[in-house]
């Protein structure tokens, strides 16, 4: 906020969102409820929708790709609900972009919203 406040129509900054293949924590969040006592099932219950949406597939792979892409959008989304990150996007001051780093090919993939 700090940043996007100092900068104002100055520049554009670009922030980015990184996800992973083959996550340990997307793997958690659909093979195992969460218990929503320790941080790491806290900050994954974030992701719940990305669960739902990556539950619909019947592989367990394709549900583990799904959910890892759209665990990225999520985190996108849920920064455009600080009003602050929503006036510098619609401003042109703050460009948001979701990536999806390959751990087995090496290669990132760029995602949309």
């Amino acid at each position: 906020e700090i940043l996007i406040g100092l900068v104002g129509s100055e520049m554009c900054i670009r922030d980015r969102i990184l996800g992973h293949t083959h996550c340990g924590g997307i793997h958690n969040l659909l093979c195992q409820p969460l218990n929503r006592h320790d941080f790491i099932d806290t900050w994954l219950s974030i992701a719940e929708e990305a669960r739902r949406e990556a539950s619909k597939q019947t592989s367990e792979t394709d549900r583990q790709h799904i959910c890892e892409r759209e665990a990225v959008r999520v985190s996108l989304r849920n920064l455009l609900t600080f009003p602050f990150v929503a006036e510098a996007v619609s401003q042109n001051r703050l460009k948001l972009h979701g990536w999806l780093f390959d751990l087995a090919g090496g290669s990132i993939e760029k995602l949309s919203l």
